[in-house]
């Protein structure tokens, strides 16, 4: 067993009540603990396994699609998270998962040398082996955490960040006659001259299908809905363009096919075979069945809820399959017991980057701010920005070309500046979300310019290679640009979207001029209310 500590190592380690137990030594655990170790808080993390264990397992076939982009052609290290994005957040970006490989899309155990490498070289308490088992709260409030071994910590908060690890299964009868993406073989010859079906359309699912074209007779991709194109919803959660080969095969008739519709259930056959019947999305209904050699189940992921104990109700979202949490990322329905990492995405679901490494790692700097404000008497700072339109249009024009934080978590995270200080000042509150800006207490009712980068939103069925839109017209863009909405008295009274632009550069007249005439607008709104915004 493992034990790395910087913290009270010669406690016994269930004999103190802790401030926090971290469960989870992925990426969302280790960065985290990176903040809460340098603001000298007492935690330990607990990993079941070994740090950056999901990672030696996921994906099966090894190639990251989180991008990794070396060579951008700038210098600023903050600048360059825009493209890297599997890179942790430290003081002065000194740990760089760039500084690994060079591979644009590179392989899965690289990343776990990273995050290992990051434990160690900022000393972490990580205690690996550490299998939680439950989670309970008691009436007095203080949380235990029990392990696998019988041994119990006490905590006075939990953060989970162990992400989703439960394979889901249909409920469908056979289902037991599938084989999940995590055991499945990833060996092509296993499936030679093979009649396959996929159950799941997801990056697993195209990934699966595309490790297996040369081998199998046929590849059959299928889940009720549409595939969800990442260049038309700019997700990265959806088909991500490396694993188009599927749907190209599928247009051409290579043997492949991309199948919306429901399974119904899955029957075996003499020899080994499998009859799969399913009902198509987009054909009335019409039922239909597929004789194959075998099934494989790339379905994703689910939460484990079975962890919390009777103290630890914890109340779920989007279906049951999230645990529902506020804005600062902690339950809805029990006091200190926060979420960390992928979890994350519960609060902006399909809407932004949370569930992802550039993402979450912003989320979790937030999160760690957060918790020392609420617990430890610490005060989030202010920064002073000036007392003019001319200085506030280039702090945003600054922010939006050159900033990481708010490009990689679009429509979340925010630029927040208080316009309403008695002495004219205006104060900004960086990277904040949108959420908790609008729930924090002490900005309540206050005048407040939140910043946003944004995409657009196309119409259904629109084509977003050929998409007309005009160009002093911000609201037409659909590529990722600034967004400006000014709140007061707690609602929404005006907003402007600049204009996207093709190098996402907007320290350009083009832009200025506009710009500084929207914020001149919402300081007097802001500033003299019942003047006329000119």
């Amino acid at each position: 067993m493992a034990t790395r500590s910087h913290i009270d190592t010669d406690t016994p380690l269930t004999q103190r009540l802790r401030d926090y137990v971290i469960v989870g030594a992925g990426p969302g655990g280790l960065q985290l603990a990176y903040f809460l170790h340098r603001a000298g808080l007492d935690y330990i993390v607990l990993e079941s396994q070994q740090t950056g264990h999901f990672f030696s397992v996921f994906p099966r076939h090894r190639r990251l699609i989180s991008n990794n982009k070396v060579h951008t052609g700038f210098t600023d290290r903050d600048k360059n998270l825009r493209w890297d994005w599997n890179s942790l957040l430290t003081d002065g970006l000194t740990q760089l998962f760039t500084d690994y490989t060079d591979d644009y899309f590179p392989h899965a155990d690289v990343l776990v040398s990273y995050l290992r490498d990051f434990r160690d070289r900022f000393g972490l308490n990580v205690l690996e082996h550490a299998h939680v088992v439950s989670v309970d709260r008691d009436p007095g409030g203080t949380f235990g955490v029990r392990l696998a071994d019988g041994r119990e910590l006490r905590a006075r908060r939990v953060i989970i960040a162990t992400g989703h690890t439960v394979p889901h299964t249909p409920d469908v009868p056979g289902a037991e006659l599938c084989e999940q993406y995590a055991t499945l073989s990833t060996n092509p010859s296993d499936y030679v001259n093979q009649r396959v079906l996929i159950v799941g359309k997801g990056n697993s699912g195209m990934e699966t299908a595309e490790n297996l074209f040369p081998t199998a007779a046929s590849v059959h991709c299928l889940s009720p809905h549409p595939v969800r194109l990442a260049w038309t919803t700019h997700h990265v959660s959806d088909i991500r363009a490396v694993y188009n080969n599927t749907l190209d095969s599928y247009q051409l008739k290579m043997q492949n096919t991309v199948l919306d519709g429901t399974l119904v259930r899955i029957e075996p056959l003499p020899g080994g075979g499998r009859r799969v019947f399913f009902k198509y999305s987009h054909a009335k209904g019409q039922a239909w069945d597929l004789v194959v050699d075998r099934v494989l189940l790339c379905c994703g992921f689910r939460f484990d809820f079975g962890i919390f104990g009777p103290g630890c109700r914890v109340d779920t979202c989007h279906e049951g399959r999230w645990p529902a949490m506020t804005s600062s990322w902690e339950s809805a329905s029990v006091p200190g017991l926060y979420f960390a990492g992928t979890l994350m995405q519960a609060r902006d679901y399909k809407q932004s980057f949370s569930g992802f490494i550039h993402g979450f790692r912003y989320c979790i700097r937030l999160l760690s701010e957060i918790l020392r404000e609420r617990y430890h008497g610490w005060r989030r700072p202010g920064e002073p920005v000036g007392t003019s339109a001319a200085a506030l249009t280039s702090m945003i024009i600054d922010r939006a070309s050159n900033a990481s934080s708010i490009f990689q978590l679009p429509a979340l995270l925010a630029d927040v500046y208080l316009l309403d200080e008695p002495d004219g000042q205006i104060v900004c509150h960086r990277d904040t979300t949108t959420h908790y800006a609008l729930d924090y207490q002490p900005w309540a009712g206050r005048a407040m310019l939140v910043v946003t980068m944004e995409y657009g939103h196309l119409p259904p069925g629109s084509d977003p290679f050929n998409f007309p839109r005009d160009p002093e017209d911000g609201t037409t863009s659909q590529f990722i640009h600034p967004v400006l909405r000014l709140y007061t008295g707690g609602q929404l009274t005006d907003t402007y979207h600049v204009p996207e632009d093709l190098e996402n550069e907007w320290d350009k007249p083009q832009y200025i001029k506009p710009a500084l005439h929207a914020v001149t607008r919402m300081l007097t709104r802001a500033t003299q209310p019942g003047q006329p915004a000119t």
